[in-house]
């Protein structure tokens, strides 16, 4: 027993010591906002204050990190990569303004890039892919490790991948990635150039989840795979309270592989009525009109002012679906 009791007790003091290691890093507009968070150590959290970065190469994480800011700083971070290897378990985004000057912000390719997290998080953040983005993550990774666990983007505004890529998930066929959920919440998602989510290769036990978002100008360049593609593995993807506009006349909407034991679910969400039929809408409701009858004042910049999501449409309006910032 007084063994036990010294194991509970060092463990507890190395706990508080780990605890009182981890620290907060100030960056000051004109700063090295790379320089400081490659210095962070594992639990750190760098706070950048009002201004604009340029992180002109890309940021490998030493370990576990959370970058963040207060709500009304709002400060604009100009992003390579994020190189996410197999040194950190964690990676939270916030409150940041973020924009691309690569064609993905996470991106593996190879049998040498290797990968191991549990948990990366965008939250309360702007993700402008500036003309040069393509998706928020690219996997063609064939190395043995390459596992992502939970990917989440909450209360977020994402918009203009103009590249031939779905726009948050692209997941070669090649690639050797385990993912284990991927939700998407409480988000507005505008103006890209093919779909959202495609996983090219079986992806057994993968959660997709999409609640309370709103989605415009989905698929300008009418691609045919899908919106949401996950027809590879035992995927279970879950869509609510979301609003969809969709371009283009070859638009599917979400492909799920039963043969492999896949299962979609599309509860009290809805589309504008551009299209005549869309192909996959497993219970998707069509609303009264098009975009422009539907929303208030609908734009390719959700950020720019005057434009609203604002639900108009009397066959929907009141009944809470799409990003709650444009309740």
């Amino acid at each position: 027993m007084k063994n036990f009791k010294t194991i509970i007790i060092c463990a507890a003091a190395a706990l508080v010591c780990s605890v009182a290691a981890a620290k907060t890093i100030k960056v000051a507009d004109g700063e090295d906002l790379r320089a400081k968070a490659r210095k962070a150590l594992a639990g750190d959290t760098v706070k950048v204050e009002k201004g604009s970065y340029v992180l002109t190469s890309a940021l490998p994480l030493a370990g576990d990190l959370v970058i963040t800011a207060d709500p009304k700083a709002r400060p604009t971070v100009n992003l390579t990569n994020i190189l996410v290897g197999t040194a950190a378990k964690s990676l939270v985004i916030e409150n940041i303004d973020i924009v691309f000057e690569r064609k993905y912000l996470f991106y593996l390719t190879g049998a040498e890039d290797q990968c191991s997290i549990e948990n990366i998080t965008l939250r309360n953040c702007t993700i402008n892919f500036n003309g040069v983005g393509a998706s928020i993550i690219g996997n063609r990774s064939t190395a043995a490790t390459n596992v992502i666990g939970n990917f989440t983007i909450d209360n977020c505004v994402v918009f203009g991948p103009t590249l031939p890529s779905h726009g948050v998930l692209n997941v070669g066929s090649e690639s050797t990635l385990e993912m284990k959920s991927l939700t998407l919440t409480n988000s507005t998602f505008s103006n890209f150039d093919r779909g959202v989510v495609i996983c090219s290769k079986p992806m057994d036990g993968f959660k997709l989840t999409v609640g309370n978002c709103t989605f415009y100008k989905m698929n300008t360049s009418d691609n045919t795979a899908g919106l949401f593609r996950v027809d590879k593995g035992s995927v279970d993807a879950q869509i609510t309270k979301s609003v969809f506009s969709f371009t283009g006349e070859a638009t599917k909407f979400l492909v799920v592989g039963a043969v492999d034991g896949g299962k979609g679910t599309v509860t009290d969400s809805f589309r504008t009525a551009e299209q005549k039929r869309v192909v996959g809408e497993l219970g998707l409701q069509t609303a009264s009109g098009k975009a422009d009858e539907v929303f208030t004042a609908p734009g390719d910049n959700p950020t720019a002012a005057g434009v609203s999501f604002k639900i108009k449409d009397a066959k929907f309006a009141g009944q809470k679906i799409g990003d709650p910032r444009w309740f």
